[in-house]
This record gives C-alpha cells, structure tokens and sequence, in this order.
C-alpha cells in the first residue's frame, strides 16, 4: 500500500512537470524570442524592390522551452506610395501562444525627402570652407537633384542622379569648369546628410575636393 502512494505521488509529480512545462514556467521561462536583422526602420525610395525573407536572413525566433511550431511575415508595404509600413513577423511556440515583433519600412517620395537648405564642409586645395546651399529634385527628371553650391569654386547649379544611397555627378561644365564625382546619401530618424567626393578639372589643372552636406533641422 505505501508502494503504491510512493508510485502514485511519483507519477503526480511527473504529471505536474508536463503541465507546467511551457506555461506555468514563469519563475525561469521568458517566452518566445524573435530578433530582427537589418535596419529599423528601413528607409526606401518610391519604385525600389525590397524582398524580405523569413527566417533567413531578416528575422530569426526561437523559444528554448517549448520550441518554434511556426514562424512567418506579414506586411502592408507599397513602394508605389510614399508612407510609414510595417513588416511583422510572427512566431507560434510549441505551446500554441503567439509573439509578434514589427519591422518600420518607410517608403520616400524619390528624392523629394532630400530637398531643402544644407550645412556644408568643402574640403578643397587643402582648405575648407562652410557654407549653406539648397537641394532641388528635378520636377521632370525621375531621381535627379540639382546641389546650388556643391563646392566653394561652383557658380552654379551642379545636377547630381540618386540611385538608393548613391549619389553620381556626371561629368559636366560649370562656369568653365569640368565637376564629376560620386557620393552617399546617409538617412536616419535625426538626420540627412550627404558626403561627396569630386573632381574638378580648370584647363589643365585636375584637382579632388570632398563636400559634406548636412540638412538643416536635423542632428545627430
């Protein structure tokens, strides 16, 4: 007879591991994980394709109790509209419970988030020189910007094409002189800014300069 409570008790015991397992596991069980890679939020232009994988290699879950039964994504972006979106990703435990985690992809309308008034840093000659110049996108050229001042030599509008966060001066006459270079477009929640390295050619003379150009109204 105390053979049988013993056995009895054992097998309570047992019964109440199982129950409790994945969820009455509060004292050391911190629920289902999920981690995103990349940016968030993800800054995009109108009209760029953005595909986003599950699991690998944007977001990844895990739960070291009850383990992942599924793992999947949903989202509401457009890349033909500019706004705010979200990507969620959602993961099912073992358990049956549910956690969901969001990504933000904000889709920018082309180049129009680029225009306004600059700080800039010419570094030239071996001198540097700080000024203000202004950012205009083209109205009828898709992903073009025209810099009024791109460098302290410029006396007149330089027209720059944006690919993403890649800026490209094609090779141009301004004033009597030759501008071409390449850059990058730097964008987060406080700040725009641009970095630029370029060439200018004045007869036979070629020499490099860089211009850094930072939005006015943002900061770091």
């Amino acid at each position: 007879m105390k053979r049988n409570k013993i056995l009895l008790l054992f097998l309570g015991l047992i019964g109440i591991g199982v129950l409790t397992s994945c969820t009455d596991n509060d004292y050391y069980y911190s629920g289902t994980e999920i981690d995103i890679y990349g940016d968030n939020p993800l800054y995009i232009q109108v009209g760029d394709n953005w595909k986003d994988f599950v699991p690998n290699p944007s977001a990844k879950a895990y739960d070291p109790y009850c383990g992942i039964y599924d793992f999947y994504k949903r989202n509401n972006i457009n890349n033909t509209t500019p706004g705010e979106y979200y990507v969620d990703y959602i993961a099912i435990n073992g358990c049956g419970d549910e956690t969901i985690k969001s990504r933000t992809v904000i889709v920018q309308d082309n180049d129009a988030y680029l225009e306004g008034t600059y700080d800039v840093t010419n570094s030239f000659g071996g001198n540097v020189y700080t000024y203000q110049t202004t950012i205009i996108p083209s109205t009828s050229v898709n992903k073009q910007i025209y810099i009024n001042k791109l460098s302290n030599n410029a006396t007149g509008s330089i027209y720059a094409i944006v690919d993403g966060n890649v800026v490209t001066i094609p090779s141009q006459t301004v004033g009597g002189i030759i501008y071409s270079g390449t850059g990058h477009i730097y964008t987060s929640d406080t700040e725009t800014s641009i970095d630029i390295n370029y060439t200018e050619i004045d007869g036979n003379t070629s020499s490099n300069g860089n211009t850094n150009m930072k939005k006015v109204g943002t900061s770091n």
